[in-house]
């Protein structure tokens, strides 16, 4: 009797605690603030030049790491360079018959206030003077504009990051504004976690997180600093007859929708680079209980 008595508590013990433990890993994974639809991103600047010609000089290479500053590649420059010296001859050029106006219109005023000289004379003295003015202004500014061209000829990392998908060559033609390849911003990098909306009640700014890579890395740490505060409505788009088409649901079905979640990395330099760490690979992103 004792023997059945304690095999039935037993009995009853195991299922309390099988109860209370399924119930308490539906709440984590159902309700529970964590998420597996979490990416690491960080800014990426599309590098491009801003005056065109032949591919000079390329010091990197793909997946290289270069610092802010370090140069990229670099243009022919003698097309330039010419331009550069016409600007500055023509701007020599007008600024010897500027200075020959102004001494002729000197002249002029000075014998004008003898009544020597003609009004008239002296008008268009100081139109030719005040025309050649504009025109040594706008050589200046032409000379501002071909040093400016020259200086970009060659191209300089805004940030320390990492060279992407570089595949141009040496010899290349490479045209103004056409982006060329990535540059992934080293200091940048963040995790967005992709919340659904029945979560937010553990999304509070400044909230820490456990941030699990998908690829067995290890564990990295951060805190939220904020969450999207607007998300596309794939239910109601504008249809034909510019009428709202209205996606057809079910009551028993309603999928929640997810919020984009900043996450900052509590990393120092070193260990962000111990981490290796891609942007758009996938992580898992738990909200921690607070102290």
């Amino acid at each position: 009797m004792k023997a059945a008595l304690k095999k039935y508590l037993m009995t009853v013990i195991a299922a309390f605690v099988l109860i209370v433990t399924a119930y308490q890993l539906w709440n984590f994974y159902v309700l529970g603030g964590w998420t597996r639809d979490g990416k690491i991103r960080a800014d990426v600047i599309q590098v491009s030049s801003q005056v065109s010609g032949r591919l000079v000089n390329l010091p990197i290479v793909d997946n290289q790491l270069v610092e802010k500053g370090d140069l990229l590649f670099e243009i022919e420059a003698i097309d330039y360079e010419i331009n550069l010296r016409n600007a500055q001859a023509q701007l020599e050029q007008l600024r010897i018959r500027q200075e020959q106006a102004e001494l002729q219109y000197n002249r002029r005023t000075e014998l004008g206030n003898v009544a020597a000289i003609s009004k008239e004379h002296l008008e268009e003295v100081k139109y030719n003077l005040d025309l050649l003015n504009d025109q040594v202004q706008q050589a200046e500014i032409a000379v501002e504009k071909a040093t400016l061209d020259l200086s970009r000829t060659k191209i300089y990392a805004e940030v320390s990051g990492y060279v992407t998908n570089l595949n141009i060559r040496v010899g290349n033609f490479i045209p103004a504004g056409q982006p060329l390849f990535a540059l992934v911003d080293k200091h940048s990098f963040h995790v967005v976690g992709y919340f659904e909306e029945t979560k937010l009640p553990y999304i509070e700014v400044g909230r820490r997180v456990e941030i699990i890579p998908y690829n067995g890395g290890e564990k990295m740490y951060g805190h939220i600093t904020g969450y999207g505060r607007a998300i596309f409505d794939q239910s109601a788009q504008t249809g034909e007859q510019l009428l709202q088409a209205v996606k057809p649901n079910y009551p028993w079905v309603t999928l929640a929708q997810r919020i984009p979640v900043k996450i900052v990395l509590d990393l120092d330099e070193a260990a962000l680079d111990a981490h290796k760490l891609i942007a758009g690979t996938t992580v898992t992103v738990i909200v921690l209980d607070e102290d």
